[in-house]
């Protein structure tokens, strides 16, 4: 992560991954983009991200919970 993260910022470019391990995602993301379904149900700033984002995105809830 860290090599894809130096070659993007060397580079200019834009990185869209798709990560199930939500550590990582907070820690290199600069977004979290959470797909239900295949629908967004979350989009916030890596680091607003907290444990309620992550507990709704695996829950069946339809709505999400203040996050």
């Amino acid at each position: 992560m860290n090599l894809l993260w130096a070659v993007a910022r060397e580079r200019g470019l834009t990185v869209i991954c798709t990560l199930h391990h939500l550590d990582l995602a907070r820690e290199y993301g600069g977004r979290i983009i959470g797909l239900q379904q295949g629908r967004m149900v979350l989009d916030v700033p890596a680091r607003e991200a907290g444990t309620a984002s992550f507990d709704f995105l695996y829950s069946t809830q339809t709505e999400p919970a203040h996050v």
